[in-house]
């Protein structure tokens, strides 16, 4: 298993309430991986294509090209969005995400921080990224948004992705 990225067990480096109870984490990542599967099977192609490209890109599902991942989008099954949450939070697959959840639980642990998943930008915008959480702080000072660590880096995410 791989450790997780800051991003998720930190709290938000601004006032956000993404910050949830191992145990509501669980149940709202249940129903993320539910959106992105009904997304991904039936959603306009301008919606499903992304999700599908972090299937490819995380290698989740390595075997199909986009074209042919799009043809064949029903067969996303919901293992394959728990996998893909799992990867882009750190872990090398779903089971040890929850457990790592679950151990949270029963220790009473910090609360997780599942703000990436809610970006407004991440599937089809560049995030910014700063090489340090001061430099992206000095950022939202003047232009607004939301600051998480990611390790030694930071990524701001709009609050309102379209304003200028």
């Amino acid at each position: 298993m791989t450790a997780p990225n800051s991003c998720f067990s930190q709290q938000p480096q601004t006032g956000s309430q993404t910050s949830l109870s191992p145990s509501e984490a669980l149940t709202e990542l249940s129903k993320q991986a539910k959106r992105l599967q009904r997304t991904a099977q039936y959603g306009r192609k301008a919606d499903a294509i992304p999700i599908l490209r972090r299937l490819i890109r995380t290698q989740v599902i390595s075997h199909l090209t986009l074209p042919a991942l799009y043809r064949q989008r029903e067969q996303v099954q919901r293992k394959h969005l728990y996998r893909l949450l799992a990867k882009e939070a750190g872990f090398d697959t779903w089971e040890a995400w929850r457990a790592d959840l679950k151990s949270r639980m029963e220790s009473g642990s910090e609360e997780v921080n599942l703000g990436l998943l809610y970006s407004p930008m991440k599937s089809s915008y560049p995030n910014l990224w700063f090489s340090s959480v001061e430099e992206a702080r000095c950022y939202t000072a003047e232009h607004g948004g939301q600051v998480y660590a990611y390790g030694e880096q930071a990524v701001v995410l709009a609050l309102n992705p379209f304003r200028q």
